[in-house]
This record gives structure tokens, C-alpha cells and sequence, in this order.
């Protein structure tokens, strides 16, 4: 590029301190093709009209979880109410990472949402920018095994919202009679 290309408002892309740096100093790891296609996505989110504020979000980047709800009696592990035009939550995962995971065990409900002001209830946005094994926007899931512990049969529920890695992240759930822990 020349210093003219180098300056010009079309090459420029809006970024913290910290992800320029990275960027500058891996080449390899954010080639110029990739800079692009992720700039175009958010210039398409910002003409299309910014999306309304949620009323929860989780942002996890490269990596980690952002959120672990695990409910093992008979009432609500979260419960949002929300009442905005935007999406009662807004999960989103970039590069790597799970945005929330969601055990039940009990009899109750492990995570509830009532959006009542035109919004959705719940967004998730993977965005994937490295080679992972499997991606998911939600993972659900029944698992009806014996009880590690006590041998009794057990339903556990695991619900993975946005999710992008290699493996499938395994959770340390109760067992409803004996308290023993078991991984699903």
C-alpha cells in the first residue's frame, strides 16, 4: 500500500488499544482478508441500525466462561424479566469460549426469560476466528444416566449457549438424592 492507501478512511477499522497491538503484531494470525470481512460485518450491523441495548449481555473473547448457572431445588436458577425493545440478553462468543452453561438438576426451572417490550428473549452471536472443533449458537441437552455415587437413575439437563471450541465443555452437576457429583 502506498502512504496514501495506508491513510485513507477505507483502510481504517475501529479498535481498542489493546486489539490494535495484537493485530500490528501478528500478521499472520489477523490477515488482511479477515480485518476486512470483519469490518464489513459491522459496517452491515451499523447501516442495518444498531441493534437495542439487551438487558443482560455476556461477551466472551478467546476464550473461558462467561456465565455458569446451576439450579438443584425446586425454584428459578435466573430469571429475567425484561420489559426493553431489545433482546432480553445478548450472549456473544468471539474466537473461542462458551458464553453461558446452565445445569438442572432439580425440579425447578434453570434459567427463565419473559420479554414483554417487542424484543427477543435471548441472542447468541459465535463468531469463530480460528479452526475449532465445533461451533454452536446452543448445545441442549438430557442426560438421563445412573448416579456415579449412589447407582440411582438421574435426568441432569446441560444447556450451552453460544459456544465455539474444540470439545464440548463437561460440568460437575449433583445428584438430586445422594448430593454425590457427577459430570456430564
Amino acid at each position: 500500500m502506498t502512504d496514501e492507501e495506508r491513510a485513507a478512511i477505507s483502510n481504517g477499522i475501529w479498535l481498542c488499544k489493546e486489539c490494535a497491538r495484537k493485530i500490528d503484531v501478528d500478521e499472520a494470525k489477523y490477515p488482511v482478508a479477515q480485518l476486512a470481512e470483519w469490518k464489513g460485518i459491522h459496517e452491515k450491523w451499523i447501516s442495518d441500525g444498531k441493534p437495542e441495548s439487551a438487558g443482560r449481555e455476556i461477551l466472551v473473547k478467546n476464550g473461558g466462561i462467561g456465565g455458569f448457572i446451576s439450579n438443584e431445588g425446586q425454584g428459578i436458577g435466573l430469571d429475567i424479566q425484561h420489559t426493553g425493545k431489545g433482546p432480553a440478553e445478548r450472549i456473544v462468543v468471539e474466537g473461542s469460549g462458551i458464553g453461558e452453561v446452565i445445569t438442572n438438576t432439580g425440579t425447578g426451572t434453570g434459567k427463565r426469560i419473559v420479554s414483554s417490550g417487542g424484543g427477543s428473549a435471548s441472542e447468541s452471536h459465535v463468531i469463530v476466528n480460528r479452526p475449532v472443533g465445533a461451533a454452536a449458537g446452543m448445545i441442549s441437552k438430557l442426560v438421563l444416566t445412573n448416579c456415579d455415587h449412589c447407582g440411582r437413575p438421574v435426568q441432569f439437563s446441560k444447556v450451552i449457549q453460544g459456544f465455539a471450541g474444540d470439545h464440548e465443555p463437561l460440568v460437575a452437576v449433583r445428584c438430586p438424592f445422594c448430593g454425590g457429583s457427577n459430570t456430564i
